[in-house]
């Protein structure tokens, strides 16, 4: 499963972007679809990385006010799972949490040793442990 940077796209209009002002990017994943999210880095990562996952039925922007509190001192990196927020929705793709769980480790796992995340939170990979 490879990935690649995608060019910007326009946020919809659905979204209010006095609630949610964070910076849209997009990763093109090589069979899934392109995925949504939020890298916010303000402070150049001083602190740490602090990945952010949603659970099932929410999207990034649960995640904004947290965000928005640590991002002066943290980077903050939230996604947007597969169908799920400004994600693509394809059809065939694999929705399960398993699927998901292998597409969070894909932005992660292409990061420096250095700038590894060091807090995680993975809402769809506590419920595969809870299921294990």
């Amino acid at each position: 499963m490879s990935t690649g940077r995608v060019d910007a796209r326009p946020v919809p209009s659905w979204v209010d972007r006095e609630l949610y002002p964070f910076e849209a990017r997009w990763l093109e994943l090589e069979r899934e679809g392109t995925l949504h999210y939020v890298d916010e880095d303000p402070a150049g990562g001083g602190a740490g990385t602090v990945v952010f996952c949603h659970g099932t039925p929410a999207w990034s922007f649960d995640w904004r006010g947290l965000i928005a509190a640590l991002s002066p001192t943290h980077r903050c990196v939230a996604l947007d799972h597969l169908g799920f927020g400004l994600s693509e929705r394809p059809w065939g793709a694999e929705y399960t949490p398993e699927a998901h769980a292998r597409v969070v480790e894909l932005p992660v796992g292409h990061w420096p040793q250095e700038e590894a995340p060091e807090e995680v939170e993975r809402a769809f990979k506590e419920f595969l442990a809870f299921r294990s």
